[in-house]
């Protein structure tokens, strides 16, 4: 997919492939535009959030997480932002 030069994509990142397949079919469902994708995981280190408290309230943190499954979208109008960011929360996924 060729985007013209007014836009751009965000990406997302997820601990597991389930995460991010549920995550790209939701921002589908929501009318999100993404590429085509034939496959999700990422191919580079992701380690951003270190310091950030694990999901499942383990007590550990993000960083002994691996967050090696992305799904780019094409970044929304500003009015659309948030529900973007929130189905991507939704599924403990990182922008």
């Amino acid at each position: 997919m060729s985007l013209p030069p007014d836009e751009k994509f965000l990406m997302s990142y997820f601990a597991s492939v389930n995460a991010a397949a549920r995550a790209a079919q939701d921002l589908t469902e929501a009318g999100f535009r993404l590429p085509y994708i034939n496959s999700l995981a990422a191919n580079y280190p992701t380690d951003v959030f270190n310091q950030s408290i694990h999901p499942d309230l383990s007590g550990g943190t993000l960083s002994d997480l691996d967050y090696n499954y992305a799904v780019p979208f094409i970044q929304p109008p500003a009015d659309k932002l948030q529900q973007a960011f929130a189905i991507v929360h939704q599924h403990g996924g990182k922008i």
